[in-house]
């Protein structure tokens, strides 16, 4: 467990994937909340709620996995991972005639799910690059991911909050403009995105020497039990 963990070292170019990744992420967020926007789109059932989906698992999906950019393991992963959102975005929409009946809940969850399952094994598969079961290790990449999961969203949450407080400060000393540029949905879906994807793929690295003696030790106590 402790090998796998120190493995997990993050090569410096892939921290811009996932800053590119993040700034798409918060946009599309953006332009698929927006009533009016989808509205206007006039997509079917079948793909009105697609590019949400993917704006929220593909790029969360890359900040868990990247190490290596250059990885063929690691592509194939997110081409597993887009493919499934295609396909439980595809089975669920059949049971919506009308677009605007469509509701994302139901595959949100579902994906959330999924997701939870299946990415540790594919983070196994890419450091030792074969599908040899090894429960100790898979029980904590659970453990850590979820825990690496809850404390990014918490830092994301906490950069938006900081982006809201600077908006309202700039507006207390009239500076009207740069107060009504930060007081934007799109720049609060983004520096949410940025905050939770960087801070993500950053605290794989930085916490593993912290976090191995401890998801080894729960890793442990599960197994044996």
């Amino acid at each position: 467990m402790g090998q796998q963990l120190e493995r997990d070292a993050i090569r410096g170019y892939s921290y811009f994937i996932i800053v590119i990744f993040a700034v798409i992420q918060g946009i599309v967020i953006t332009a698929t909340t927006d009533y009016s926007t989808r509205l206007e789109s006039q997509l079917s059932a079948t793909t009105l709620y697609l590019p949400i989906l993917l704006a929220i698992f593909v790029p969360s999906a890359i900040s868990y996995l990247i190490t290596n950019a250059k990885s063929a393991i690691f592509y194939l992963n997110i081409a597993v991972i887009i493919g499934l959102i295609f396909w439980l975005n595809y089975w669920h929409a059949q049971d919506f005639l009308n677009p605007a009946d469509a509701d994302p809940f139901f595959a949100f969850i579902t994906l959330t799910v999924l997701l939870f399952f299946i990415l540790p094994w594919m983070q196994s598969w890419q450091t030792t690059r074969t599908w040899k079961i090894d429960y100790g290790c898979l029980m904590g990449l659970y453990i850590k991911n979820t825990f690496l999961g809850i404390l990014a969203s918490i830092i994301g949450g906490l950069l938006t909050l900081i982006v809201k407080i600077a908006s309202f400060l700039f507006g207390i000393v009239n500076l009207t403009f740069l107060s009504e540029a930060l007081d934007n949905d799109v720049i609060y879906w983004v520096s949410f995105a940025l905050g939770f994807n960087v801070s993500l793929a950053f605290l794989r690295t930085a916490l593993n020497v912290q976090l191995s003696n401890f998801v080894s030790f729960i890793a442990r106590f599960f197994y044996r039990s």
